[in-house]
């Protein structure tokens, strides 16, 4: 079994709200290679920096987290000439919008960086497992819940940080550590 992986897409909160309703993600305005990136089992977390897209109403928080499904990206005629690509999500339940603003300082694609946004702009970057269980935390909390998420057993919980060479604000490459949690079945 392939490890997994975490991942950090990026959409307005409205677009996201959507493929949580409908159980799919979408990036980079429906582009398919973005997508293929991506395996089942992997966990991706969703960064709105804005509520609507292409509106100043700016959000910047985390707004779903879930798990890839089997399956490939696929395209779906949404008229007027747009085919995006999109990839089956399970999102998880009850998990509420959390401001990435109190994270800054501890994710490892923000801190230190005076201008954080700037990593965003792909649409899709990968996240260490630690980088994960924090927003995940973070989302649990702001839910209400207790912000102490299990740990998953084994190394298939560990995610794989996949490392894009010459990409500002990418991942290391370095792999989370065995037995390390990415979370899995929490909610949103």
């Amino acid at each position: 079994m392939a490890e997994q992986r975490c991942w950090v897409a990026v959409a307005s909160a409205e677009h996201v709200s959507r493929g949580r309703r409908e159980g799919f993600m979408q990036v980079c305005h429906g582009k398919g290679a973005p997508l293929r990136r991506l395996r089942p089992g992997d966990r991706v977390v969703y960064y709105s920096p804005t509520i609507r897209f292409g509106e100043g109403d700016r959000l910047q928080a985390f707004t779903a987290l879930g798990t890839v499904l089997p399956g490939e990206p696929y395209e779906v005629d949404m008229g007027n000439g747009f085919i995006p690509f999109r990839r089956d999500v399970a999102w998880d339940e009850g998990l509420k919008q959390a401001p990435i603003a109190g994270l800054l300082e501890r994710l490892s694609f923000t801190a230190g960086r005076r201008s954080w946004g700037y990593v965003f702009r792909f649409g899709l970057l990968s996240a260490t497992t630690e980088d994960m269980l924090l927003i995940a935390r973070h989302m649990h909390a702001v839910a209400g819940e207790d912000s102490a998420v299990p740990a998953h057993e084994g190394a298939e919980g560990a995610c794989r940080v996949e490392s894009r060479q010459g990409s500002p604000g990418a991942a290391t490459g370095k792999r989370a550590s065995a037995g390390a949690w990415c979370p899995r079945g929490a909610a949103d």
